[in-house]
């Protein structure tokens, strides 16, 4: 049995090798920083996942045009538009959240905001004797109408309102509140999706300063994380500013 000792938040390499997948994989570690990033690199990863967005199928392609980009001078193209301000989320947390995303930079004009990240392990370690309690064994709702009902717009335009509506009602999932590996447990909470009656106290455990880590991406620049035991979330920006990435997600 591995103990919360041998837990690595971050870890940033110029030369990647499969241990650290399987670290990755395996929640030794939680973020990983891989910096000259090309084609060879993210075939360490494997099989990538396909995208849903609003159910739309998107395989990640990385030499065609299937893959999800974050910001695009094509504005015809689905994109994670960045005018929006993006709360605290897990990627897919409404649904079946994919268990690692990447985050591949292409660009990152100064003055581009950072992908700010919350240790969630980090998080529930820290959090009162009472929160655990509260929070032992407790399933809730992570559903895509709380999104709306904090009055967030959504990043990615919906192709129609009636497909907004449909999207509205069946993106939803029950989650525990508290999830644990063999590095120990975390809360899996996000302001945008988790319905909880004690959300205030939920914000302040999980999404003070002492548990954040800001990331100023770099060109070439392979980001992937733990959508599991991190929740991430980003300000807004003006569309024009080069801040730009490819998504993906691993199996």
């Amino acid at each position: 049995m591995t103990t919360n000792n041998d837990y690595i938040f971050l870890k940033e390499t110029n030369n990647p090798n499969q241990n650290d997948i399987k670290n990755l994989r395996s929640g030794k570690i939680t973020i990983l920083i891989i910096n000259d990033a090309n084609e060879e690199t993210i075939n360490l990863f494997g099989k990538l996942a396909t995208q849903n967005q609003h159910g739309i199928g998107r395989n990640f392609d990385i030499k065609g045009e299937k893959f999800f980009r974050v910001g695009s001078d094509n504005k015809k193209t689905p994109h994670v538009h960045l005018n929006e301000n993006m709360p605290w989320h897990h990627d897919r947390g409404y649904t079946d959240p994919f268990p690692y995303v990447g985050l591949l930079c292409l660009e990152f004009e100064k003055g581009s905001p950072p992908t700010q990240f919350a240790d969630m392990r980090k998080a529930y370690n820290n959090s009162s004797n009472e929160l655990k309690e509260k929070t032992k064994d407790l399933i809730c709702v992570n559903s895509f109408k709380k999104y709306k009902k904090k009055g967030y717009n959504y990043p990615v335009p919906f192709l129609s309102k009636a497909w907004e509506r449909v999207y509205s009602l069946k993106a939803w999932k029950k989650h525990p509140l508290v999830m644990k590996d063999n590095y120990g447990k975390w809360f899996y909470f996000s302001e945008s999706a988790t319905e909880c009656e004690f959300e205030d106290e939920m914000m302040e455990a999980c999404f003070n300063s002492s548990n954040i880590y800001d990331h100023y991406y770099k060109p070439n620049q392979l980001l992937v994380y733990n959508n599991l035991t991190t929740c991430h979330r980003r300000d807004s920006c003006n569309n024009n500013l080069r801040r730009r990435h490819i998504r993906y997600a691993l199996t």
